[in-house]
């Protein structure tokens, strides 16, 4: 037997008290009210509404010409004309200032993209200056990292002068500028906002060394901080365009280096993930190996052989994991500076690693030390795993 044909089900209508489109619409702006004022009844829709306050001004004025060449106002006349002509200028370069800001940031999206690409610490500082150049209109662009108090340049771009970018960063590099109280790269830290110099040449708060070797005239900057604290600054210019920058170029650069240090704690997270990976591997594999010599070694009666001991420490000393440290004696950093200490690197090297100052190293290792009651390094790793190899309680 057939089954009956099924029949849509007709549609609900929505209850009459819902709230509808009518009850959340916002209330008009106080522009788009002087809007209609202007426009009388007749208005116009929100698109053409910038067009039809044109058409009112421009027969406005047309008004007051006439009125003025009835009565032979001529200097009122000559007087309206270039007020005129001033305001089609305004208006001219303030859409030109916008199409060149839009475009700008659209290129600086796109540079901070590839950016996002760099597979290396090393190659993201590398290329950051010229992928701004690039992006904003820039002539130069510097790099600089704080360490220490000072400003020390990191890597630049001078387009079409690579000699001269070279020279640069070597005097930077040798003559590192100090962070006092009144240069605008402390202002900076400080405030945390970008900065613009019109004046370098006489702008006493510019570094004085790096503006004069430069020979810059004009330059904008903005400070480097992914996770709230500044890092080092992006400096840029326009030397040879013969330009000085505006507040385009730092609205510009700042925009750049907010990407920017964004981009870079990515690269710097994920080569730490790396190193770490193969740490752990090369440590994996020397346990491993140091297991199988004491499996299959052969007995001997003598005494225990020691050229293991330091592969081993090595293989301890890099798996060992911050989370075990005593309760309340060693915070999680100062664990992770053991175990970088226990694989026989400097405090340089593990400054690197961890991206601080070799000052703040110092300091985790002085700790490190007095918590241990250890009397230096060496004294340190072997009583921490010591203590690792001991029964609970």
């Amino acid at each position: 037997m057939p089954e009956p044909e099924r029949t849509a089900d007709p549609p609900t209508r929505p209850s009459d008290d819902l709230p509808g489109w009518a009850s959340r619409r916002p209330p008009p702006a106080e522009t788009d009210l002087r809007a209609d004022e202007l426009l009388g009844p007749a208005g116009a829709g929100p698109a053409d509404r910038a067009a039809a306050l044109r058409t009112v001004f421009d027969a406005e004025l047309d008004g007051v010409r006439e009125t003025l060449r009835r009565h032979g106002e001529d200097g009122a006349l000559a007087a309206l004309d270039r007020a005129e002509r001033a305001e089609r200028v305004e208006r001219e370069l303030t859409d030109r200032d916008v199409r060149r800001r839009i475009t700008a940031l659209v290129s600086v999206q796109e540079a901070l993209g590839g950016l996002r690409q760099a597979d290396s610490v090393a190659t993201i500082l590398r290329i950051a200056p010229r992928k701004l150049a690039e992006a904003c209109g820039f002539d130069r662009a510097n790099l600089f990292k704080v360490d220490n108090g000072c400003m020390i340049m990191e890597s630049n771009y001078w387009c079409g002068d690579p000699d001269g970018a070279a020279e640069m960063l070597s005097y930077s590099r040798g003559r590192p500028a100090r962070l006092e109280h009144m240069l605008l790269e402390t202002e900076m830290i400080r405030r945390r906002s970008p900065c613009l110099v019109l004046d370098a040449p006489n702008d006493s708060r510019v570094p004085r060394g790096l503006a004069d070797f430069a020979r810059t005239r004009s330059y904008v900057a903005a400070p480097i901080m992914p996770s709230g604290r500044v890092i080092g600054f992006v400096h840029a210019d326009c030397l040879y365009q013969g330009r000085l920058c505006d507040t385009i170029d730092r609205d510009l650069v700042w925009a750049f280096a907010e990407g920017f240090g964004y981009a870079f704690e990515r690269t710097v997270m994920a080569e730490r993930l790396r190193r770490q990976h193969d740490r752990a591997r090369d440590a994996l594999a020397t346990t491993v190996r140091e297991m199988a010599e004491v499996v299959d070694g052969e007995l001997r009666l003598s005494h225990a052989e020691t050229g293991a001991v330091p592969s081993t420490r090595r293989a301890a000393g890099a798996l060992l994991d911050p989370d075990l440290a005593p309760a309340g004696t060693m915070t999680a950093r100062e664990t992770e500076v053991l175990s970088l200490m226990a694989t026989g690197m400097t405090n340089q090297a593990i400054a690197d690693e961890l991206v601080v100052t070799v000052g703040t190293v110092k300091a985790h290792v002085k700790h490190v030390l007095r918590k241990l009651g250890a009397a230096n390094r060496s004294e340190a790793i072997a009583r921490h795993l010591g203590a690792r190899r001991s029964p609970a309680g």
